[in-house]
């Protein structure tokens, strides 16, 4: 496989060769010709052997950097943590790519890669062969949408929840602790009336979506 990497940090020709010895040593690697006037270097390296991540460790090792550039990708029809690898793997499959972190919560996936070696075409393109969609910004804007939406009614759902809860305590109470009340002088019309004050909001607030059919 052959990469060019973008380098940070150089400022001399000396540089330039302490980084090729350097990136010539990383085991795989069959060949590496810096350019110090176009700050890149030409890396020749089995992937089998090595990874493009670590002839960036190397890189660091020896007091420089590449230059990388990071990309957040909304995608749609993961369904499963099993998604999320088939992503991953996709992803990584590209090469230039260097990191890829996909969050299956957020249906994002945030791709490090070397700008001069690979594309947004062909992420979205690696995204696509195996299986999944990549939003626009439109159609990411609707799907935003949509989940701050779901959000609101999961929380509507889960204070009306639990209102119902801290209504029916009293009330089962009231039902069944009806003669210790008569003996405190709360006679049972009382009772009644009370129990019909806290389950009016139960029936019709809380259980309003259930007849409504929704």
């Amino acid at each position: 496989m052959k990469i060019n990497l973008p380098i940070t940090g150089m400022s001399c020709a000396a540089c330039a060769s302490r980084i090729e010895k350097g990136l010539g040593a990383v085991e795989g690697v069959t060949q590496a010709t810096v350019n110090f006037a176009a700050e890149n270097a030409m890396v020749r390296f089995d992937p089998r052997k090595t990874a493009l991540l670590r002839l960036i460790d190397k890189l660091k090792d020896l007091g420089y950097d590449a230059r990388t550039e990071k990309v957040l990708l909304p995608i749609r029809g993961m369904s499963c943590a099993a998604c999320v690898g088939r992503v991953e793997k996709a992803l990584h499959s590209v090469s230039g790519v260097i990191r890829v972190e996909v969050n299956f919560a957020t249906e994002k996936a945030s791709v490090e890669y070397l700008p001069g070696a690979v594309g947004l075409s062909e992420l979205r393109g690696a995204v696509r062969d195996a299986g999944y969609e990549i939003l626009d910004a439109e159609e990411e804007d609707v799907v935003e949408k949509e989940r701050l939406a779901r959000e609101k009614d999961l929380l509507r759902l889960k204070i009306k929840f639990t209102s119902g809860l801290f209504l029916l305590f009293p009330i089962l109470l009231l039902m069944y602790g009806a003669p210790f009340l008569e003996g405190l002088g709360i006679s049972r019309d009382i009772n009644f009336l009370i129990q019909f004050l806290l389950a009016t909001p139960v029936q019709f607030w809380v259980g309003r979506s259930f007849y409504l059919g929704f």
